[in-house]
């Protein structure tokens, strides 16, 4: 239980430093508040007894956990300039994004984790979903980046969103695929319980 609420604190501060600093990053605070959904949804997951709730929560998860991992593509767009960094303004920028990188990335492996105990799998089955969800996660997150593939594509024509989503899969940029996937696995693996 303390966990969800240092989790609201080291986001409200997170989110105070951005209000003060306001890092030159663009969607951090998106990148925050994508942490934080998904993290709810894993402490409802995992603390609800209510099957439908946590089927809920799970299904609102696989939304946003891709997206928690969408902050490290902003570390290939955000230059800090060098010896500049050092000044106390840019240093204490710099810090906040760092921070609020950091945060998104724990929150999204801490809640892969609730979502795991909620189910109460064995280990073996859990080391199993850890790499489907991040292989899954990180072909999400090469969609977004290379592709105008969305709920409205599939709504209009699903054969022809599936055509392009395989095509897509074909020609996927397989150091960026087996990376971010080692990224994910590495996280859920090295933060989880012994």
């Amino acid at each position: 239980m303390h966990k969800i609420i240092f989790a609201h604190i080291f986001a409200f501060f997170i989110f105070m430093g951005m209000w003060y600093y306001q890092p030159s990053v663009t969607g951090l605070m998106e990148m925050l508040l994508v942490g934080m959904v998904a993290l709810e949804t894993g402490f409802i997951a995992f603390y609800t007894q209510n099957v439908a709730f946590r089927l809920l929560a799970v299904l609102v998860w696989l939304f946003f956990y891709p997206r928690t991992f969408k902050g490290i593509m902003t570390a290939a767009d955000t230059s800090w300039g060098g010896e500049g960094i050092w000044t106390s303004g840019a240093m204490s920028a710099f810090m906040v994004y760092m921070a609020c990188l950091l945060f998104t990335l724990i929150a999204g492996t801490l809640s892969l984790q609730l979502i795991l105990k909620s189910f109460k799998l064995n280990i073996y089955t859990q080391l199993s979903v850890i790499l489907l969800v991040a292989i899954l996660a990180s072909f999400t997150l090469y969609l977004g980046r290379t592709s105008d593939l969305g709920w409205q594509a599939f709504i209009q024509s699903p054969a022809n969103y599936f055509e392009q989503l395989v095509a897509n899969f074909s020609v996927s940029n397989m150091p960026f695929m087996i990376g971010l996937s080692a990224i994910q696995v590495m996280l859920a693996v090295l933060l989880g319980d012994d």
